[in-house]
């Protein structure tokens, strides 16, 4: 499930492969066309899980099965069945010696001179100490508590390595959201994802290869799940409707703002990450649903589109199928502390890095977008696609526009601004990849308030340049075509 791939059958029966769905696209053999009963499960996950897309007549194989085609009929069985028991007979310092030995194992290899993803965290600072890397990156804002960059330009000037900060301002954030959305090729709610392909797009200016640090997490229970406690006790995971932690919008949300709201079957999609794990305990469920469904749904898809799109070769060095197996055989109650998570990992790395770096609580990836909602041209451009003729189709927007407001002026949920982002991002990716183009006119002129703007068709004519001068107290533009 590294990488994406996807396929469609036409007519008679003749499957068609490809890595990307614009190219299935352009055979013309398929419209792009949205798959409406899949809305709801993208409002529950902020992605299209399993083997659905979002466009009629499209799917992607699910990752370790063997796909046979035959007439119109479509069969398959795994050819990879994993051992999802937890080994209770190797105790944490087994666990801990065999983790070491295998990560001594993958980094012995030559590894390429590439640049580093940095953060303040202990995956990506176990990178920094074992492979050949020359620059590191780190997103940064404005908003100084989501920043990690000053952390991470300390981590480099200790180990002799250049630091780079790649700032993100609002402008930026929402100039690229749009390019990742089609990058991604399918509506995507991940707030971290246009702040990597920023990052990536500057990354390559200098660099073709580029490491990350996914998978740790995934592999060694590197989620906090503290949401487990607001469930149920009395019911299982699966029973109490649980579909890891990117899930956005809950049914009742979905009933408010959607036209045509009929209940998804979300749970259909965890049904086989949930068999693997039915006598686990509820903590290694939830990492089961993260690992199974998301990992293959969401996180490798989007780095594998974001890599191609900006032309940066993105190393994940930790997914490896040896991590992967023994990440499975430790015990969830190994793995997680009253205070740590992934603690087998941070002692297994110790020896490489200082202490301070092996005990950083986590932090996710985040990114201040809850914090620019309430900036007024920000939360504009949120409200516009929320009134659009998109918006109006699938959503009640007096509801969108409520839920908006309803955020901007502190009231409701502290995740709010999750369901926001996630509503316009698939607002954002119909109108990119499925509603049907509008002409552009080359050139045009507005005046806002005095603001002088100017737009033109940037596909139609990429070296443009524009030129401002004032004659007689008035801004005059002119567009030079070079």
């Amino acid at each position: 499930g590294g990488e994406p791939l996807y396929y469609t059958v036409s007519g008679d029966h003749t499957p068609t492969f490809c890595d990307s769905i614009k190219s299935l696209l352009k055979t013309g053999n398929i419209k792009p066309e949205f798959r409406e009963e899949l809305l709801e499960i993208y409002l529950s996950y902020s992605y299209i899980p399993g083997e659905d897309t979002a466009y009629v007549n499209i799917y992607k194989p699910l990752p370790g099965y063997v796909y046979t085609f035959n007439d119109g009929n479509i069969i398959k069985h795994p050819y990879y069945t994993i051992n999802s028991q937890a080994d209770y007979g190797k105790s944490k310092e087994e666990h801990t010696k065999e983790l070491s030995h295998c990560l001594n194992e993958i980094f012995e290899n030559e590894w390429q001179e590439g640049a580093l993803l940095l953060s303040s965290g202990v995956d990506s600072n176990y990178l920094l100490k074992r492979l050949p890397i020359k620059d590191a990156y780190t997103s940064c804002y404005n908003e100084k508590m989501f920043s990690e960059a000053k952390a991470a330009q300390n981590i480099c000037m200790k180990n002799d390595i250049l630091h780079h900060s790649v700032f993100i301002s609002p402008e930026k954030y929402l100039e690229v959201t749009g390019d990742t959305l089609e990058a991604l090729e399918q509506p995507c709610g991940d707030a971290s994802a246009p702040v990597l392909y920023a990052s990536c797009l500057e990354i390559a200016k200098k660099h073709s290869c580029c490491y990350s640090g996914e998978g740790i997490d995934e592999f060694f229970m590197g989620y906090y799940y503290d949401d487990l406690d607001d469930l149920p006790q009395d019911k299982t995971l699966y029973e109490a409707n649980y579909i890891g932690s990117t899930y956005a919008l809950d049914e009742e949300d979905k009933k408010q703002i959607l036209k045509n709201y009929c209940g998804s079957g979300k749970m259909a999609y965890t049904q086989e990450a949930y068999d693997l794990c039915r006598d686990s305990d509820r903590i290694r469920q939830a990492a089961f649903i993260d690992l199974f469904v998301g990992m293959n749904g969401h996180l490798l898809p989007n780095i594998y589109c974001i890599s191609k799109a900006t032309g940066l070769n993105i190393h994940t060095p930790y997914i490896d199928n040896r991590l992967f197996d023994l990440g499975l055989r430790i015990p969830s109650e190994y793995q997680l502390t009253e205070n740590l998570t992934k603690a087998i990992f941070r002692k297994a790395a110790g020896p490489f890095i200082d202490k301070k770096t092996a005990l950083n609580v986590k932090r996710g990836f985040p990114v201040p977008v809850r914090k620019w909602i309430k900036q007024n041209s920000f939360s504009q451009k949120i409200k516009a696609a929320f009134l659009s003729d998109t918006s109006k189709k699938y959503f009640n927007t007096d509801k969108l526009i409520d839920m908006l407001d309803s955020f901007i002026n502190g009231v409701g949920s502290i995740d709010l601004w999750r369901k926001i982002w996630c509503v316009y991002c698939f607002i954002a990716w119909y109108d990119r990849m499925i509603a049907p183009k509008k002409s552009v006119p080359h050139w045009q002129v507005w005046d806002e308030k005095f603001n002088h703007k100017i737009a033109w068709n940037k596909k139609e004519f990429p070296y443009a340049k524009l030129h401002y001068m004032r004659e007689g107290g008035c801004l005059v533009t002119s567009l030079a075509i070079l």
